[in-house]
Protein backbone atom coordinates (compact mmCIF):
# COMPACT_ATOMS: atom_id res chain seq x y z
CA UNK A 1 0.00 0.00 0.00
CA UNK A 2 1.30 3.16 -0.50
CA UNK A 3 1.66 6.42 1.46
CA UNK A 4 -0.99 8.09 -0.17
CA UNK A 5 -3.29 5.32 0.46
CA UNK A 6 -2.36 4.86 3.62
CA UNK A 7 -3.13 9.04 4.47
CA UNK A 8 -6.20 8.17 2.48
CA UNK A 9 -7.18 5.28 4.66
CA UNK A 10 -6.51 7.56 7.76
CA UNK A 11 -9.18 10.22 6.86
CA UNK A 12 -11.11 7.29 6.21
CA UNK A 13 -10.55 6.36 9.91
CA UNK A 14 -10.90 9.54 11.49
CA UNK A 15 -14.62 10.37 10.07
CA UNK A 16 -13.46 13.26 8.11
CA UNK A 17 -16.08 14.71 5.82
CA UNK A 18 -15.35 15.92 1.91
CA UNK A 19 -15.65 19.69 3.02
CA UNK A 20 -13.11 19.12 5.60
CA UNK A 21 -11.14 17.63 3.45
CA UNK A 22 -11.39 19.99 1.11
CA UNK A 23 -10.64 23.14 3.39
CA UNK A 24 -7.78 21.35 4.37
CA UNK A 25 -6.43 20.97 0.79
CA UNK A 26 -6.94 24.65 0.18
CA UNK A 27 -5.23 25.36 2.98
CA UNK A 28 -1.93 23.51 2.01
CA UNK A 29 -2.42 24.82 -1.63
CA UNK A 30 -2.35 28.52 -0.18
CA UNK A 31 0.55 27.63 2.60
CA UNK A 32 2.71 26.66 -0.30
CA UNK A 33 1.91 29.02 -2.54
CA UNK A 34 2.11 32.05 -0.01
CA UNK A 35 4.88 31.35 2.43
CA UNK A 36 8.38 30.43 2.99
CA UNK A 37 8.36 26.43 3.10
CA UNK A 38 11.78 24.36 3.83
CA UNK A 39 12.05 21.70 1.19
CA UNK A 40 11.06 18.88 3.83
CA UNK A 41 7.94 20.39 4.96
CA UNK A 42 7.11 21.11 1.30
CA UNK A 43 7.22 17.60 0.30
CA UNK A 44 5.43 16.79 3.41
CA UNK A 45 2.69 18.67 2.45
CA UNK A 46 2.61 18.01 -0.98
CA UNK A 47 2.45 14.07 0.09
CA UNK A 48 -1.04 14.91 2.25
CA UNK A 49 -2.37 17.05 -0.49
CA UNK A 50 -2.11 13.91 -2.57
CA UNK A 51 -3.63 12.21 0.23
CA UNK A 52 -6.93 14.13 0.59
CA UNK A 53 -6.90 14.96 -3.21
CA UNK A 54 -7.49 11.12 -3.77
CA UNK A 55 -9.93 10.92 -0.27
CA UNK A 56 -12.02 13.51 -2.14
CA UNK A 57 -12.07 11.69 -5.47
CA UNK A 58 -13.18 8.71 -4.32
CA UNK A 59 -16.00 10.47 -2.16
CA UNK A 60 -17.62 12.75 -5.17
CA UNK A 61 -17.28 9.25 -7.13
CA UNK A 62 -19.09 7.00 -4.80
CA UNK A 63 -21.59 10.24 -4.35
CA UNK A 64 -22.07 9.62 -8.45
CA UNK A 65 -22.64 6.01 -8.20
CA UNK A 66 -25.12 6.48 -5.33
CA UNK A 67 -27.25 8.89 -7.38
CA UNK A 68 -26.94 6.41 -10.27
CA UNK A 69 -28.09 3.56 -8.43
CA UNK A 70 -31.13 5.74 -7.03
CA UNK A 71 -31.97 7.04 -10.85
CA UNK A 72 -32.15 3.40 -12.22
CA UNK A 73 -34.05 1.99 -9.43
Amino acid sequence: MSSIDKGKEEFIQKGLKFEEAVEQLSDIVNDMENSEVDLDNMIKNYKIGLSLLKFCHDKINDAEFKVTQVNVE
